[in-house]
């Protein structure tokens, strides 16, 4: 009696160990695309807090006698304090999908 294995056993080709290491490299490439648009933000950010900081210092120190500037130096303020709680806290992400994070 000629009996059917209760499973199928699965052969690796070369062919598969080839597709499987070409999704590896495909995903560790990703990942650094990743990296590196996160690297490229915080970039971006630091800069932006460094040129809003000089604005907003010029402005104290060029305008220290007028007394109704103070509101757009807490509008500044306000900016660079999103721009903190937005990226180093990820603030917004928490109400994200997993999958766009």
């Amino acid at each position: 009696m000629n009996q059917l294995p209760s499973h199928r056993q699965h052969v690796v080709t070369l062919e598969d160990s080839y597709i499987f290491k070409e999704r590896q490299n495909a995903l560790k490439l990703t990942k650094l695309g990743v990296h590196r648009r996160k690297v490229r933000r915080g970039a971006v950010v630091i800069v932006a807090l460094t040129v809003i900081t000089a604005v907003e210092y010029w402005v104290a120190v060029a305008f220290a006698s007028d007394i109704s500037l103070m509101g757009m130096l807490l509008a500044i303020a306000a900016v660079k304090t999103w721009l903190v709680v937005d990226y180093f806290m990820s603030i917004t992400r928490m109400w994200m999908p997993e999958e766009m994070e």
